[in-house]
């Protein structure tokens, strides 16, 4: 074996050694990590203080104290955009972390970022993130709900009342789909022993809604079943088709004044 060869050969080992002690080196938490944009573009799990859990399931975001009751999806998923689009020149931030409010979003990979802000009524322009102990500063319009229930596709019912065409078991004057918000949902039906109320109403267009609301002291639920007239038209069969998984076995915590004027108390 000639000089020059030995010496490649040497160079070549002595390269190696020194890149298996950089790896060796490495602090960990900068192994197998994503970079902050691409950590935000695969969440898959969003906790807003300690008011709400969200999970992504086949696509679609759910809260997990509700059953994986599904919420607003576009909501959860423009708010990850607009964070992701300010992530992208995002500059590091040395100062000390600040903010009333906390937005922890975790990966499939367990990289985990802290998102720290001021709300002022569902909206903020500056968020703090941290992820693997490195601090960026977000600048945008970040629309963040502040109660759980917000985060939920409101009202519960997307219709009109002039859609109605009949209506039994309330006045008409003190009946309003808009007004039926929801705080949470469920698929136990622990009210079999609560008073009840029975509301029917039919749309124009053929879908026929039976409520049931559950009475106990000021404490309201509800649940809805969708079905059609006879000769429905072909958007009501099609609504029923693409949203009855939204109501069918569901139950719903109404607010104690909209539970009150339903239930005629």
């Amino acid at each position: 074996m000639n000089k020059k060869l030995i010496k490649i050969l040497l160079v070549l080992i002595l390269m190696g050694i020194l890149s298996f002690l950089a790896f060796l080196y490495v602090p960990k938490s900068y192994k197998n990590t994503l970079k902050l944009p691409e950590a935000i573009l695969s969440a898959n799990e969003l906790f807003y203080n300690n008011s709400l859990s969200l999970s992504k399931k086949e696509g679609v975001w759910v809260s997990t104290a509700d059953d994986n009751y599904p919420v607003d999806n576009d909501l959860v998923e423009v708010l990850l955009k607009e964070l992701y689009q300010a992530s992208i020149n995002a500059k590091k931030y040395n100062e000390d972390v600040w903010g009333n409010d906390e937005i922890t979003i975790k990966t499939p990979t367990n990289d985990e970022i802290k998102l720290y802000f001021d709300e002022i009524s569902g909206q903020t322009q500056e968020i703090l993130a941290v992820i693997n102990d490195n601090k960026y500063l977000l600048n945008g319009q970040f629309a963040i709900p502040s109660q759980p229930f917000e985060w939920f596709l409101q009202p519960l019912l997307p219709f009109e009342n002039e859609n109605i065409s009949e209506i039994y078991g309330i006045d008409p004057s003190k009946f309003s789909f808009s007004d039926i918000v929801f705080y949470q949902a469920s698929k136990n039906n622990d009210f079999i022993e609560w008073d009840n109320k029975e509301i029917k109403v039919i749309t124009n267009d053929g879908i026929v809604l039976t409520f049931t609301i559950y009475a106990m002291g000021h404490s309201y639920w509800m649940g809805v079943d969708i079905t059609t007239t006879v000769m429905p038209t072909i958007a009501a069969d099609e609504f029923i088709k693409n949203n009855n998984f939204l109501y069918k076995d569901w139950f719903f915590e109404l607010p104690q004044p909209i539970g009150s004027k339903l239930f005629g108390n």
